[in-house]
């Protein structure tokens, strides 16, 4: 068997690594360390930044009002109707998803401004999953959509180009068979505007060019 040195020449090896790094950041503490990992999002967004998938700056990204959306007052069973009553279109999932427990909705009107952004615009270049993009809204001062956002922005978005689509950023509801889904708002080129969802898993992928809903903090 070949070697490539003694044990003794290995240890004497870490041991310079280690007072390398002592004399750098004499200082530097593991809790330190751990605090900084929290501030970027956690260890997967750090390893990112390390890889050069996630874009770090200084600068603050700050994103526009795209839209306002009020939302509450309107008891859940109320919201399928009156979208279909309008001539909106609600797809079987998204129906699914209003029936479950986890969709709630607030008993008194609120105003919501909306940020739109591609994937791409929050600093990613490689497609992250859902966990790092609901960490990265957070981290430029955005907060997650509440499910209601969804019927009543589909209610309310009346301008919506035809062949548009995009996807709410929000706490995943699961269906009843189990799949964590989110919302999602299109209008086919046929002019119909549908309120749809789809399935976003913790780990699944989100395509950089991907157009995204989230709420900018008041």
């Amino acid at each position: 068997m070949k070697t490539h040195g003694t044990g003794q020449g290995r240890y004497q090896e870490l041991v310079a690594q280690d007072l390398e790094i002592v004399m750098k950041y004499g200082n530097w503490t593991l809790g330190q360390t751990e605090a900084l990992i929290n501030k970027l999002g956690g260890i997967e967004n750090a390893l990112g930044i390390l890889q050069g998938n996630i874009r770090l700056t200084t600068e603050r990204i700050f994103f526009p009002v795209w839209t306002m959306v009020e939302i509450g007052g309107v008891p859940k069973e109320q919201l399928v109707p009156t979208l279909e009553s309008e001539g909106l279109f609600v797809g079987d999932w998204g129906k699914d998803m209003i029936k479950q427990d986890a969709f709630t909705v607030l008993p008194e009107k609120k105003l919501l401004k909306l940020a739109r952004c591609t994937v791409r615009d929050l600093g990613f270049t490689e497609v992250p999953t859902t966990t790092q993009l609901k960490e990265a809204i957070s981290r430029f001062g955005g907060q997650l959509c509440p499910a209601e956002v969804g019927p009543h922005l589909r209610r309310q978005l009346k301008d919506q180009a035809n062949g548009d689509c995009f996807w709410l950023v929000m706490e995943q509801i699961m269906d009843s068979d189990g799949n964590p889904s989110v919302f999602g708002l299109h209008r086919h080129v046929d002019g119909k505007q549908w309120l749809v969802a789809g399935y976003a898993t913790p780990d699944d992928r989100w395509n950089l060019g991907r157009v995204v809903v989230f709420v900018l903090a008041i």
